[in-house]
C-alpha cells in the first residue's frame, strides 16, 4: 500500500494509525515496511523499527503475549 498526500512537500512529514483487535493472538507475527525516505514504526506505543531505504524493507517480529488482543500500528513518515 503506498500512501502519502496528494500535494507532499519535501520536508513534510505524514503520521499514520491503525488501531483494530484480532479475534485471537497469533503464535508468531512479523511487520514488513519499506519507505521512501524515512519511516519510524510504532506498535502498541513501542517503538519497533525504522528505515530509511524504500529498496531495503525492515522486517521486525511483533508478536507478543497471549493475553494481548487489541493492537495499534503507527508510523511516521517523511520525505527527503
Amino acid at each position: 500500500m503506498w500512501v502519502w498526500d496528494k500535494e507532499a512537500a519535501a520536508d513534510e512529514e505524514l503520521f499514520c494509525r491503525r488501531a483494530f483487535a484480532l479475534p485471537a493472538v497469533p503464535a508468531q507475527a512479523r511487520l514488513s515496511v519499506s519507505c521512501d525516505n524515512h519511516c519510524r514504526i510504532n506498535v502498541n506505543g513501542d517503538k519497533v523499527g525504522d528505515g530509511g531505504e524504500w529498496e531495503s524493507p525492515i522486517v521486525v517480529d511483533v508478536t507478543k503475549p497471549p493475553e494481548a488482543l487489541a493492537d495499534e500500528i503507527a508510523a511516521a513518515l517523511r520525505r527527503g
